[in-house]
């Protein structure tokens, strides 16, 4: 297999693409995200388990009539831009690269990392997931849907996280008080210093999406910025100006 972030694809070779590029082919509208594993399937994903094209016993793929039913019936045509998931070991992913590329695919991708890596470059997408301080719902629910982002963000177990307009050393346990995350002359704590502030108030938070609420005010820019900017880490902002958790804006 070839890896490539931006694939040119070509028949009999199948690629190997991270979640960005994945992500960014899917939002093209032209691709169908393929959920190889065996019971789970990300929303707006089709579910096609990796057993029901690959006789485990015999090791190789099932008859041309039965692969032929398994891709029909869900819509699979030779000219259908696949992009498999597994759940990131991509063996199972890549089994069903080759049973597509030998059924005469011409786009055919395995996503590096799997679901979660899938997964995190949608949560980093602010088309999908940042939600705006706005009269609307967010950009979520423009492009995907707050019910399927909010799945999304789930498969991630989201890590909440209250931040509030108090002064510093006010921060416990899943309440933040932001400026707990700058020295004081004003500015950020290294990078190091934030990260484990963050882990001291909403926990372990690395390879998740710290879900974050607040009052009403900007304060969550704040937290935004320093997790998106200063440690690489995915944001989902709700419930802005109602409940903690919830998706409520003013």
């Amino acid at each position: 297999m070839s890896t490539d972030a931006n694939p040119s694809w070509s028949p009999g070779r199948p690629s190997i693409v991270d979640g960005w590029a994945a992500w960014t082919r899917l939002m093209q509208g032209d691709a169908v995200v393929l959920d190889v594993r065996e019971k789970s399937r990300v929303s707006g994903s089709v579910h096609l388990p990796w057993f029901e094209v690959w006789d485990v016993a015999r090791a190789t793929p099932v008859s041309g009539i039965e692969l032929g039913y398994h891709f029909a019936r869900r819509g699979i045509g030779n000219g259908t831009t696949c992009l498999l998931l597994d759940d990131g070991e991509d063996w199972r992913a890549a089994l069903v690269a080759y049973v597509l590329v030998s059924r005469g695919h011409r786009e055919v991708a395995v996503v590096d990392g799997g679901v979660k890596a899938f997964l995190r470059a949608a949560a980093d997408s602010a088309e999908t997931f940042v939600a705006v301080a706005s009269r609307s719902r967010g950009y979520a629910a423009t492009f995907v849907g707050d019910e399927t982002a909010d799945s999304w963000v789930s498969e991630l177990e989201p890590v909440p996280l209250h931040v509030v307009d108090e002064p510093a050393g006010a921060s416990r346990p899943g309440r933040l008080a932001w400026r707990d995350l700058f020295r004081s002359e004003g500015r950020f704590h290294p990078a190091e210093i934030a990260s484990s502030v963050l882990g001291a108030y909403a926990g372990p938070f690395r390879d998740r999406v710290l879900q974050v609420s607040s009052d009403g005010g900007f304060e969550w820019a704040v937290v935004w910025l320093v997790a998106r900017a200063l440690l690489d880490v995915s944001v989902r902002v709700s419930g802005l100006g109602g409940k903690p958790g919830s998706d409520e804006r003013t």
